[in-house]
């Protein structure tokens, strides 16, 4: 029996309209092609200085790229333009989320590794790398340079501490630290950054603690420091210069300090004398816990120290004006200190600690002076020294 030919053409039309291999071969290539411009495309755009329009400069973008995609294989390859959309949307997908979960960590590593090619330093909490592997300390294993470049060492461990100093950084790179997701520290001392540049600071969530020079304190770049509300530890310094060995005679601005009442611990290494303006600004930052004055002299060359006063006369008795000050270390060269003066330190409510050295000479005080009022305040920690055998009235 024959069969009637109008039942065998569907099939041979199906056939007829099944695809070659080659343009099957070009699908997949234009996918790959898709996920290709997708990963540059991320790359691309998330460098442009235009933080607020990124996301929907990707949408436009992807958008058009699905249309002309479309056209493409519908009229060449001639498959439907409706399961291509649907095949671009689950890639750009699945691109999407890839960046959106790794993206982060991976431009943070980035700007690590920049750091470092730049002269920097950095630190992670729980993995280190060597020769670009990643190793986990405590664990004892590790992974591939390879994984670690796609994904971000950053993912893996918590950045904590960048150091910047000596390294080739100025104003103008002070935008590459918006990618830090979280640091813990930040030391700008001693780097090409100026006030204008931590005025213009990104704001790192998580950072405790930041080291500046005096170079760098001006009332604008204060300003911006008070708006890191996590800052407890400042310590701000004399920039010195590693090429001549010498610190820099930087103009020492401690009453810009004024308004930082998140500071509870406080260093100041400075080469200028404390005025009682400067003292009464310490005095009046209300969660000051601590207080570290270095005042080392000037470094003039090889076993060579010009003196230099720490505070003028009566000025550092203004910091017993401090309700809040537990700890008070003061490292001085060729400056004296009273009787007066230590017991004020002694009385303030909360002291706790209290340990004066001097570089280059004795003090005044006698051991007796200091026993005395160690015994008057037995609360108090008192270490002060050196300490002359008898006072200037011969005691």
């Amino acid at each position: 029996m024959n069969t009637p030919q109008t039942e065998l053409t569907p099939a041979r039309e199906s056939n007829e309209k099944l695809p070659p291999l080659f343009s099957r071969g070009k699908l997949f290539i234009a996918v790959a092609i898709v996920l290709a411009a997708t990963s540059l495309l991320f790359q691309f755009v998330w460098v442009l200085p235009v933080a607020d329009l990124q996301l929907p400069i990707v949408v436009v973008l992807l958008g058009l790229a699905t249309f002309l995609g479309g056209q493409f294989v519908r009229h060449r390859l001639h498959r439907s333009w409706r399961a291509w959309t649907i095949l671009t949307i689950l890639v750009v997908a699945g691109v999407i989320a890839w960046e959106w979960h790794f993206g982060p960590s991976r431009r943070e590593s980035n700007v690590a590794r920049w750091i470092e090619d730049e002269g920097g330093r950095i630190q992670y909490r729980g993995i280190r790398l060597n020769e670009g592997d990643l190793y986990f300390e405590h664990e004892g294993w590790h992974l591939p340079n390879w994984v670690a470049t796609l994904v971000g060492e950053s993912y893996f461990g918590e950045l904590r501490f960048i150091y910047l100093g000596q390294a080739k950084f100025g104003d103008a790179d002070v935008g590459r630290l918006a990618d830090i997701q979280h640091l813990q520290s930040l030391n700008l001392s001693n780097s090409d950054l100026t006030a204008d540049g931590v005025a213009n600071l990104p704001l790192i969530p998580g950072m405790e603690q930041l080291s500046l020079d005096w170079r760098q304190v001006s009332p604008e770049s204060i300003a911006r420091i008070r708006q890191f509300p996590e800052l407890t530890f400042l310590s701000v310094t004399s920039p010195y210069n590693y090429q001549l060995a010498n610190p820099s005679n930087a103009e020492t601005r401690i009453t810009d300090l004024a308004g930082l009442d998140q500071v509870e611990y406080l260093t100041i290494g400075t080469n200028d004398p404390i005025t009682e303006d400067d003292a009464a600004t310490i005095a009046s930052l209300n969660s000051l816990v601590s207080l570290y004055i270095l005042a080392p002299g000037q470094v003039l060359g090889p076993g060579e120290i010009k003196s230099s006063s720490a505070a003028q006369p009566g000025a550092l008795k203004r910091l017993a004006n401090s309700t809040t000050i537990e700890e008070l270390i003061f490292r001085l060269n060729s400056q004296d200190l009273s009787v007066e003066e230590l017991e004020a330190f002694a009385a303030m409510p909360s002291i706790k600690q209290i340990s004066i050295t001097n570089w280059n000479q004795p003090f005044s005080l006698t051991p007796q002076q200091v026993l005395a009022i160690s015994q008057k305040f037995p609360k108090v920690q008192i270490d002060v020294s050196p300490l002359s055998a008898s006072g200037p009235s011969g005691q």
